[in-house]
């Protein structure tokens, strides 16, 4: 059984029978009439599961029939009374006629035919009482119990006789073989009388022998008791199920003998189990139920001795491994999720840890399980668990380029495994950087911080861009940590960067795959941005003045007294649209942009302003002072287009 993440096998099993022979029931003693109750005992072979048994009494004659014992498909009884053990017959009346039938359902639901058998128990009939001591043995052998003692009494006496007879049908048949001829009873009643019989003289053949003690009373009337012996020569053999071998859940041992077993002995500490001469166990342990084991190693000497006294031919041994713990392996970490032949991520380390000390794993490529794919590698785990064992893995043993898995494997005592598995994809294609896209953007947060955003590169075919490399300079086109040490690096697009300081600085974007090839060819990265445009005004022509020349940008201002060239704090980034406007001329010069004051900045950018002597009359400049006007205005209005008024005293520049 497989568990959910597929990482841990467990094993068990149990036998299934195929099973379609209806089985037999066998009855004891046999239907001869009797004067003292009997035990009938019933006896079901070949699987049985149950017996059911139905019975009616009468007195003098039988009585009609009972009805018949059945069980249901399930095999729930459904009529009669399951037989739990022998059956004593009802003796009162006197004499009382008994029918029994029954049947047998076996473990596979198959029923037997119904089957019947009448006894009768008789006051008047001669009793035979048995006797059966330690000398009596209802198996015997030439190389076990070699003779058997049958020892009996009757309420009859001289002249009455008596006889002994095997495999007759009844006492007064006349069938069947003497054992004891018809011989006359001892004068008193109730004496004891045995006969000693042995397998050289009277049981000759390996078969049951069903005897019968019949006493015959002066009215010529039988009374008997029955007994059975069985001669077997055959040494017995035993067989344990599960055997021997390697587990990976606890196991319970039956130890089976076959051909009438008497005793089982069987010891788990490595000494050798034996009998005494009588049949009892002298060194061992008596078989009575399952032998439970425990994790770790068990080794199980057995022997059987049957009811004939026969002993197993030799001591017979079972080893058992049991583990039911299967190793949990955990992935500790990894370098590289996927290699390449030509990046550089050639190899990967694989750290891993196992429950199991000292145990031998395997690492595998592709397959199903622990028993397929290609051994990459093989070891033995460390006897610490917490020490993890490291596993190089090179781009060499992964081909062609595609994903691929990798797992490992740590077996148990019992040859049983526990694994995980580890992905590792192997990627030889660049990343690529479209002709679109090859030009990033960039958004100033504040004086050191931006926003640089740009078009994903595509890996087609490959593991996939992993992450973005950016390289910082302060100048355009030379990156000292080109190509393998960014200043900087992104998962994606947009990224936040900072700056060291308010200084313009170019970038560079590089994209890598997850196998760690940078993309190459033509377009190996995107094409340069900087962080900032310069914003710079100079100034010419410009003489000593009071009022200084002023020109803004946005928030800012740039004040000249003097010629030169200044920069604007503003940040420009690239693309940006920009108007500048002048806020302020000199009292004695006029200063203009000899370029545009708006558009968009796609680089550094420099207006130059020029100044010169004079001032603007009618929207042009004039090179020499401003020549008061006199004037008287009715009902007008007067504006000034030059100068300042500031030469007429009497104010006659006024609107009035």
């Amino acid at each position: 059984m497989e568990n959910i993440g597929k990482n841990k096998i467990g094993i068990n099993s149990w036998p299934i029978f195929n099973d379609n022979t209806a089985p037999t029931t066998t009855s004891s003693p046999p239907t001869d009439p009797s004067a003292t109750p009997l035990n009938v005992t019933l006896t079901c072979t070949d699987n049985a599961d149950k017996i059911a048994y139905t019975f009616a009494s009468q007195q003098s004659s039988a009585p009609p029939p009972p009805t018949d014992p059945d069980f249901d498909a399930n095999g729930n009884l459904t009529s009669g009374t399951i037989y739990s053990g022998a059956i004593l017959t009802p003796s009162t009346p006197d004499p009382l006629f008994t029918t029994y039938k029954w049947r047998c359902i076996d473990k596979g639901g198959n029923k037997e035919s119904v089957k019947t058998a009448t006894y009768v128990i008789d006051s008047s009939i001669p009793t035979v009482t048995t006797s059966l001591d330690s000398t009596f043995f209802d198996f015997v052998s030439p190389g076990g119990y070699s003779n058997t003692t049958i020892k009996f009494s009757t309420n009859q006496a001289n002249p009455a006789q008596y006889k002994i007879v095997y495999n007759a049908t009844s006492c007064a048949a006349g069938d069947g073989t003497n054992l004891v001829p018809m011989t006359t009873l001892p004068a008193s009643a109730g004496t004891q009388i045995q006969h000693t019989f042995d397998t050289t003289t009277h049981f000759t053949a390996d078969i049951p022998y069903n005897i019968r003690i019949c006493v015959r009373n002066v009215s010529l009337v039988w009374g008997s008791a029955f007994l059975q012996v069985t001669r077997d020569s055959v040494r017995p053999s035993t067989t344990a199920s599960p055997t021997g071998g390697s587990f990976g859940a606890l196991q319970s041992v039956v130890l089976t003998c076959s051909d009438n077993v008497s005793k089982i002995a069987y010891t788990k500490d490595g000494s050798t189990p034996s009998f005494f001469a009588n049949g009892q166990i002298n060194v061992g342990l008596s078989h009575t139920s399952p032998i439970d084991l425990t994790d770790g190693v068990t080794t199980i000497n057995y022997l059987c001795r049957d009811k004939a006294n026969n002993e197993e031919l030799t001591v017979k041994t079972q080893v058992y491994t049991v583990d039911t713990v299967l190793p949990t392996v955990a992935i500790v970490s990894n370098t590289y999720g996927a290699l390449s032949s030509t990046g550089t991520q050639i190899a990967t380390t694989l750290a891993w840890t196992s429950t199991k000390p000292n145990a031998n794993y395997s690492i595998r490529l592709g397959g199903t399980d622990c028993s397929t794919g290609t051994v990459l590698q093989t070891g033995t785990t460390p006897a610490n668990i917490n020490t993890p064992t490291n596993t190089v893995l090179n781009n060499t043993s992964f081909s062609p380029d595609g994903t691929y898995q990798v797992r490992i494997c740590v077996v148990n005592a019992a040859g049983n495994f526990g694994s995980t598995t580890q992905t590792i994809t192997k990627d030889s294609v660049a990343p690529v950087i479209a002709a679109p896209d090859v030009t990033p953007s960039i958004a100033s947060v504040n004086a050191t911080t931006f926003t640089l955003s740009w078009n994903a590169a595509t890996d087609t075919g490959g593991s996939g861009v992993a992450f973005y490399r950016i390289y910082r300079s302060l100048t355009a086109g030379t990156y000292s940590g080109y190509p393998n040490s960014p200043d900087y690096t992104a998962t994606s697009s947009p990224a936040s960067i900072a700056m060291p300081d308010a200084q313009k600085y170019y970038l560079r974007i590089q994209p890598i795959d997850a196998a760690g090839n940078p993309a190459a060819g033509g377009t190996p990265y995107y094409n340069e941005i900087a962080t900032r445009t310069l914003f710079n005004v100079t100034v010419a022509g410009k003489t000593a003045s009071t009022n200084p020349f002023l020109v803004q940008l946005g928030a800012d201002t740039l004040s000249f007294t003097n010629n030169g060239t200044q920069t604007f704090p503003s940040i420009l980034t690239a693309g940006a649209s920009y108007s500048v406007t002048i806020t302020g001329q000199p009292e004695n010069q006029q200063c203009a942009f000899i370029q545009n004051q708006y558009g968009a900045a796609n680089g550094d950018i420099t207006l130059n302003v020029t100044c010169v002597a004079g001032y603007m009359s009618a929207g042009s400049l004039t090179a020499r002072p401003a020549v008061p006007l006199y004037y008287h205005l009715y009902r007008c209005n007067a504006t000034i287009v030059a100068g300042s008024g500031g030469g007429d005293p009497q104010n006659r520049n006024r609107v009035g």
